[in-house]
């Protein structure tokens, strides 16, 4: 489930900065002997989305492993003490306790994998920063660009703290 987050947002990100007229997906047609169409994905973008995805997929393993270390040990022997199945103690006892530990590293590292989006630089495939100082060096105006580029970056970074927060403020306990 984390694995495929990680592969849906680094794909999200690639396709929000996708130069003009170079869409990802078309409809294949026989040309001779071969087809031509599909799906065209550049190498580059292949390159950047298998290397966000294993970074992140890394410290994500990471972060809900001592999620789910961290509940305690007693509350997985009481659900076996009602008889709970090994399913109903995981999706009732150990997922719900974990979730509340798990959800603020989790938005801390998709915003550190929103900004690593910028390493495909790199490799080479034009991301946003990459566009900017393209911008840049063609029509003069840094300090413009350079501010939209910040504010974009922003912008992101702000909308993705704001549903952690939310997501964090609906998993909490509420006391009675």
């Amino acid at each position: 489930m984390w694995f495929g987050g990680t592969i849906v947002l680094s794909v999200l990100t690639a396709m929000v900065v996708r130069p003009e007229g170079e869409g990802l997906l078309s409809i294949p047609a026989l040309a001779g002997l071969r087809f031509q169409g599909g799906i065209s994905v550049p190498i580059e973008l292949l390159a950047l989305i298998v290397s966000i995805t294993l970074y992140g997929s890394a410290y994500i393993a990471e972060i809900v492993r001592g999620g789910l270390a961290q509940v305690p040990r007693g509350l997985v022997e009481a659900g076996q003490a009602l008889g709970l199945t090994p399913m109903s103690i995981w999706s009732r006892i150990k997922v719900p306790m974990a979730l509340r530990s798990i959800i603020p590293p989790l938005g801390n590292q998709w915003i550190f994998m929103m900004k690593a989006t910028t390493i495909g630089i790199a490799i080479g495939f034009s991301d946003l920063f990459y566009i900017t100082v393209n911008s840049i060096s063609q029509s003069g105006q840094t300090l413009e660009l350079i501010l939209i580029l910040m504010l974009t970056f922003l912008g992101i970074n702000y909308a993705i703290a704001v549903f952690t927060n939310w997501l964090n403020a609906r998993l909490q306990l509420r006391e009675h």
